[in-house]
């Protein structure tokens, strides 16, 4: 993704636009939002706040999934042990 220049101010449209200066306002509002949008990105990507919040999720959501696998793992054996046929 390549970095804009500078930031964009996108100024407020006439009471009476005319097309090009309607085209040209929404030109201005998407460089901005994809500038606002880069912006956020990098400050994800490079916020030591948002990188430890974002790792305490992931080992949340980890410990929630190993959770479910022992869960799964122990029905599936309490399965096996009252129909020992399934075990092929």
């Amino acid at each position: 993704m390549a970095a804009l220049p500078g930031r964009v101010i996108v100024p407020s449209l006439p009471e009476q636009p005319s097309e090009a200066e309607v085209a040209r306002h929404r030109q201005l509002s998407q460089i901005a939002l994809e500038q606002r949008t880069q912006a956020e990105a990098h400050r994800i990507a490079t916020d030591p706040a948002e990188i430890k919040r974002r790792e305490h999720i992931a080992r949340i959501r980890l410990g929630r999934l190993d959770a479910a696998i022992a869960h799964f793992e122990a029905q599936r054996a309490d399965l096996l042990a009252r129909h020992p046929g399934l075990a092929s």
